[in-house]
């Protein structure tokens, strides 16, 4: 049963990184994705994945993105928004 509603939040989840327009706000519902990974593969018993998990997508994932942005410049203009509205 716990299974299922993590699911379920896992693809709420997902919806929400794909529809959502501000950069930053799909990145904070990328990394509560992460999370949702990271506990399933906790119920599953598998140990080494789930500590790879929460290294990769709990860590390295949202600081290479929060460099990319900064890189680009989205930081500085204001703007988190990738489209053009």
């Amino acid at each position: 049963m716990l299974t299922q509603i993590l699911l379920i939040f896992f693809l709420i989840g997902a919806v929400l990184v794909v529809w959502e327009d501000d950069l930053l706000r799909s990145l904070i519902y990328l990394s509560f994705l992460s999370v949702f990974i990271i506990i399933l593969t906790h119920l599953y018993r598998a140990p080494a994945v789930t500590v790879t998990a929460a290294v990769v997508n709990g860590a390295i994932t949202p600081m290479l993105f929060l460099v990319v942005m900064n890189k680009v410049g989205l930081f500085e203009r204001g703007d988190h928004k990738h489209g053009d509205g």
